[in-house]
């Protein structure tokens, strides 16, 4: 502020004071100027700061003086001047996003609206692609006020696994004829895979065992459901038998490549509701086990309970013989 004490044949001290406390209620005023007062030679003016530390935007500040040819403000009679509003606005809002917990395979991604570091409130727009950036969704503009943080109020809708989500914003405050530009936010992918598969096993029928015996070699047939996934799966099958006659088990063990994939197993692509594999050549009275992995072999899960073949037969010439 300036200190005027022009037309003035002597130097003059001035005393100066403020307060920000409304003159509505009690008034506590400091002295500015850097101390009690100051002395302004004559005919000169002098501009001083009136306080040493900054007043925040938005503030009101009221002012009062005292001038005196000595040090004693006594007697001096007191001068209040215009008060001053402290105009000296911040926006400087940040968004943020994360994707919340998976379920059903798909995740929403709640988006925190950060003022902190802004002393007027901020409007926020915050829209989002799941195309690439062909197409945008605009969210409800939403305010949020001076120096606080809103994690609740805008969220982008479930979005299913792997869909890349790019958000962008930007900050406006349009009575103070403030902006920031546009901002894009590193783009989520959605990771919420789910493996939900089922398989099942059951007789399929007897064969001929090539040597005139018609029936006597048993069939089975696994059924893979993967309609429930929303990832490819890699699953591997293993068998067991136990001998018809000596009730002996063998250890588990792969087909061959050729039939399941062997130890690197087949993959199945996510929503395939069937995929079948076929077996012959068990002897009748042979108990049949299988089992299937979807984790590397980590862990195995068997398929129902054990099927014993029931494809006893008699060869086509023993029974012309017998017709006779």
């Amino acid at each position: 502020m300036t200190l005027d004490n022009s037309d003035q044949g002597a130097a003059n001290y001035f005393k100066v004071q403020y307060t920000t406390d409304s003159p509505l209620g009690s008034q506590t005023w400091s002295n500015g100027i850097g101390g009690s007062h100051v002395q302004v030679g004559a005919d000169a003016t002098s501009d001083v700061t009136l306080a040493s530390s900054a007043i925040s935007h938005g503030t009101t500040v009221y002012l009062r003086y005292q001038t005196s040819s000595s040090t004693d403000f006594s007697s001096a009679s007191t001068t209040t001047l215009s008060s001053i509003t402290i105009d000296c606005p911040v926006l400087s809002g940040t968004a943020s996003a994360s994707a919340a917990s998976c379920s059903s395979g798909s995740a929403a991604v709640p988006i925190t609206l950060n003022n902190s570091g802004s002393n007027i409130a901020g409007v926020f727009t915050v829209r989002y692609s799941t195309n690439g950036g062909s197409s945008y969704t605009t969210l409800t503009a939403t305010s949020v006020a001076a120096g606080q943080t809103d994690t609740s109020s805008l969220s982008i809708s479930a979005q299913s696994h792997t869909t890349a989500v790019i958000i962008k914003y930007s900050v406006a405050n349009s009575s103070e004829g403030l902006s920031q530009s546009e901002a894009t936010l590193s783009t989520i992918t959605i990771d919420c895979e789910v493996i939900s598969l089922t398989a099942t096993k059951a007789a399929d029928g007897c064969s001929n065992n090539g040597t005139g015996q018609g029936g006597v070699f048993g069939k089975t047939k696994i059924n893979i459901d993967n309609s429930g996934s929303n990832v490819a799966v890699t699953v591997r099958l293993q068998k067991q038998t136990t001998n018809a006659v000596s009730g002996d088990v063998t250890t588990w063990a792969y087909f061959s490549s050729a039939t399941t994939g062997g130890s690197s197993g087949t993959s199945i692509n996510a929503g395939v509701a069937d995929t079948q594999f076929s077996f012959d050549s068990h002897a009748h009275g042979t108990g049949i086990q299988y089992r299937y992995s979807t984790n590397d072999g980590s862990t195995w899960t068997e398929i129902g309970s054990k099927i014993t073949m029931s494809c006893a037969g008699v060869s086509t010439a023993d029974w012309n013989m017998l017709s006779f």
